[in-house]
């Protein structure tokens, strides 16, 4: 467990200060985090398998395609300069 010391120099550290029951909770608070990161460190990870391992993912070659449509989407399009479509400006000038 951290002691009344250690969290003030902490507390002094971090400039913080800290009313006599903050520091009992602060060192009760602090011993917690560092037992369940105690706990964290003793943990087997031998048999785990990484998502990399578990899931192996396939990527198809890329192949181009010609858009039948283009001619449509063009026509349909609200405003246009020549084969450029037209959208409003998204930043401010």
């Amino acid at each position: 467990m951290i002691n009344k010391d250690e969290i003030l120099k902490l507390a002094e550290l971090a400039r913080l200060k800290l009313k006599p029951e903050e520091i009992v909770r602060m060192a009760k608070d602090e011993s917690d985090i560092l037992n369940y990161i105690d706990q964290i460190n003793n943990l087997d990870f031998e048999e785990i398998v990484s998502s990399e391992e578990r899931w192996s993912i396939v990527f198809r070659p890329d192949q181009p395609k010609n858009f039948e449509f283009i001619k449509n989407l063009i026509e349909e399009f609200p405003t246009k300069e020549g084969n450029f479509l037209k959208i409003p400006s998204v930043f401010e000038k």
